[in-house]
């Protein structure tokens, strides 16, 4: 294993230096964990447009967030470090591959999408990109930014054995050892996220939810959406024996109970939240085999995902910046039908659109001939949609509006009426998204802990 992964990937249909096609930056998932630009091929979206594809890769896990603290010589966020360097190359060169450096927009998927939000509330990505776009992915999201890391990084040191307190000692002795070995630590500690983005007063000067509030970020145009069963049922489905066959009720209220308690919510208010929320959901979408199941994933989702995408939305429709939500709620055939995905893992007929799914559409994977899909296959309806959604995210990098001639009309969203697109075949507007949960989320749960 070696640090050296700095590369990008370039996909382009017009290498000529006078073309100035515009620029699209994508930043790959994964938790800041695992993840590289190999998911982002680009063959189909820069033949059917003229765009520019750049695949970046950061350092993640260890090798990218370890952070002896603020004011030291590791002060943490090398990955999104990693990721300035990369806006700046493309500055600097995308002109070679038919680029315009005056027309970037950053397009993000799950932790990738949390880095563009940190870019867009960060002084020092300022100038290096013209709009933005989070899939699934905000900011926001408190366990993906911490403003303390010590706890995280006494537990690191002690299973590599570093009794050193000194940070430019401990900074020598981490640099003495295989990098697998510090990789691994994060592997061997299941169920806890030793490293992510931290508050270092460069690159992050402040909490991402505090700049948001201060309406510190840059004035760009902004996409942000999610997917209808999000991180839930795709990370439960993969990690809880039973969840695809419904968790039983006693399963479903420990997982719930912990779930809260990794929201925030204090130990001694967590039966009581609980109880209510339970009502919410039961009147959502009621009460069958799966309603344990349903209720643990949709707390991961909305608490990850839904909440902060909105408020995210919201601050930045507030101030004038041009905004537009999506609910991607499109269920893929090959993770329900085995004629359609003989390679991939099935899902039960509850998980709609999960974590990840929509990167089939952005990126037109149905029109690409590759190994990593795993013989899928996509349906007409699935390719209808992801020609569309492909000339709506191209448009909105052209020119700030995603809108087309041959597409449904995306309004702008607003505070008060709180459109979003229902990306599905065929797409529709409505308003006030999952608007009963986030009312939960935003209103009901606040009250109850005054």
């Amino acid at each position: 294993m070696s640090e050296d992964c700095l590369y990008v990937n370039v996909f382009t249909n017009n290498p000529d230096k006078n073309a100035k096609m515009p620029v699209i930056i994508y930043i790959h998932g994964g938790g800041f964990t695992v993840g590289s630009s190999a998911a982002c091929i680009g063959n189909a979206l820069c033949s059917l447009h003229d765009v520019v594809l750049v695949g970046i890769q950061y350092r993640v896990n260890a090798l990218g967030f370890f952070s002896t603290g603020k004011d030291t010589p590791l002060p943490g966020n090398i990955g999104l470090l990693d990721q300035v360097l990369s806006l700046e190359w493309t500055r600097d060169n995308i002109a070679a591959f038919g680029g315009d450096p005056e027309n970037v927009t950053l397009l993000g998927q799950s932790a990738g999408a949390a880095s563009v939000h940190m870019h867009i509330t960060s002084p020092l990505s300022r100038g290096l990109f013209h709009k933005a776009i989070s899939s699934s992915g905000s900011g926001t999201n408190l366990p993906l930014v911490k403003e303390d890391m010590s706890a995280e990084r006494a537990q690191f040191l002690e299973a590599l054995n570093i009794t050193e307190t000194d940070p430019a000692k401990i900074i020598e002795q981490l640099k003495e050892l295989p990098a697998q070995k510090i990789v691994d630590v994060q592997f061997d500690t299941p169920g806890k996220q030793l490293f992510v983005p931290t508050v270092d007063g460069k690159f992050i000067p402040k909490h991402t939810t505090q700049l948001l509030k201060e309406k510190s970020f840059a004035p760009v145009p902004y996409i942000t959406g999610v997917n209808f069963t999000e991180e839930g049922s795709l990370l439960t489905l993969d990690f809880e024996e039973g969840f695809a066959d419904g968790l039983s009720r006693e399963r479903g209220i420990s997982l719930a109970k912990e779930e809260l308690i990794v929201a925030g919510i204090p130990t001694n208010k967590v039966d009581q939240v609980l109880e209510a929320l339970i009502e919410v959901y039961k009147n959502e979408y009621g009460m069958d085999k799966y309603f344990w199941s349903k209720l643990v994933s949709n707390i991961l989702a909305d608490n990850n995902f839904v909440v902060p995408a909105l408020n995210t939305a919201k601050a930045h429709s507030d101030v004038g910046n041009a905004t537009y939500v999506y609910l991607m709620s499109q269920q893929l055939r090959m993770h329900h039908d085995k004629e359609y995905g003989k390679g991939v893992k099935q899902r039960p007929d509850f998980c709609v659109a999960d974590h990840s799914d929509d990167l089939n559409f952005t990126f037109g994977n149905a029109f690409v001939d590759a190994p990593i899909f795993n013989e899928s296959k996509f349906s007409d309806e699935e390719k209808t949609l992801s020609k569309q959604w492909m000339s709506m995210l191209c448009n909105f990098a052209a020119t700030g509006n995603p809108n087309t001639a041959d597409c449904e009309t995306w309004k702008k969203f607003d505070s008060k009426s709180q459109h979003y697109l229902s990306l599905k075949h065929p797409m529709s507007t409505e308003s006030c998204m999952m608007q009963n949960r986030v009312d939960f989320w935003t209103k009901t749960v606040p009250e109850m802990l005054l």
